[in-house]
Formats: structure tokens, sequence, C-alpha cells
């Protein structure tokens, strides 16, 4: 176990790796279904009508599920140009800073996001084919701003108030 992880409670880590097996299943999903229709137009089978929305609800998926894991992990990159002389405390302190910023703009996207949801529901705003409503759009990428903001806001506070490591991403060679 890295020293950054010891600051992310094990149900934390258990949410955000279940969204991303979530996330991982929809995008083997999409890849399938556009083979499929791809395959089926090209023999003469008509094509998926709703592939457009389903796709579009599956790349919503795989990109805010994805968010709580790769803070956790540390799977982002950094490219460290104006920091690479500070000393790792400095570092530490201000890569903090910036979860905690994450953590309250996610949130914020969040909250907004479901507000308009709602919204949209109730004016039974719905999706062109699928006729849908609006709110299956909004739920997905809601839920995975709060997780991820979440976590962003948990890792950074913690290494704010009691000190530690904060999750230092992957910089890629120059």
């Amino acid at each position: 176990m890295d020293d950054w992880q010891a600051n992310v409670p094990n149900w934390l880590t258990r949410l955000g790796g279940l969204l991303r097996d979530i996330a991982g299943i929809v995008l083997v999903g999409m890849m399938g279904m556009t083979v499929y229709d791809i395959v089926a137009r090209s023999l003469g089978f008509g094509s998926i009508e709703a592939v457009v929305e389903l796709t579009t609800l599956g790349v919503v998926i795989v990109a805010s599920f994805g968010l709580a894991i790769v803070t956790i992990q540390a799977g982002h990159i950094l490219i460290d140009l104006f920091t690479r002389n500070n000393k790792p405390e400095t570092n530490q302190f201000i890569d903090s800073v910036w979860l905690v910023v994450m953590g309250i703009f996610l949130l914020v996207i969040a909250y907004l996001a479901i507000i308009e949801g709602f919204t949209l529901h109730t004016e039974n705003t719905t999706t062109e084919v699928l006729e849908w409503s609006l709110l299956s759009f909004y739920l997905p990428p809601v839920a995975g701003w709060f997780i991820g903001g979440f976590a962003s806001l948990w890792i950074g506070i913690h290494v704010l108030v009691k000190g530690g490591k904060a999750a230092t991403p992957r910089t890629p060679e120059l």
C-alpha cells in the first residue's frame, strides 16, 4: 500500500472500483453495439435506431464514472513544469489544495446538473428515439461527479488537516 492510499477509506476505494467496473462494462457494450450496427447495416439488416442515444449515454457514463478511481489511484497525469524544484511538502500542500478545489467544483457541477435534470424531467422533455426522460442522461454523470468530488475532497482535506501524502500523479517522461 502506498502512503497516499492510507488517506482513502476502503469503502471509498471499493465504490470507485465499482464505478470503474460499470464503466468498463458499458464501454465493452458500446463497442459491441457499434460493431453490430456497422455489420448489420453492411449486410442489409438495418441499423440500431437508438445507437446515437445509447452511445452518448455510454460516453457520459464512462467519462464520469472514471473520475473517482483515477483520483484515488493517482492515475491522472501531471506535467510538473512549475513545481519541479519545490520541496516535497510544498508540492503536497499545492496538490491537496487543488484536490479540494476539484472536489468543490465537481460537487457544484453535480448539484447544478441534477437540478437541471429534474427540471427537464418535470417538463416531460424526452430523447428523440427512445423517448426516455432526459433525467436518464443526467443521473450517471451526477453520480460520477459526486463520488469523484467526494473522493477529491476527502483526500485533499485529510492531507491538509492530518498531513501525509496526497496522491501524486504520474509524471510522463519529457
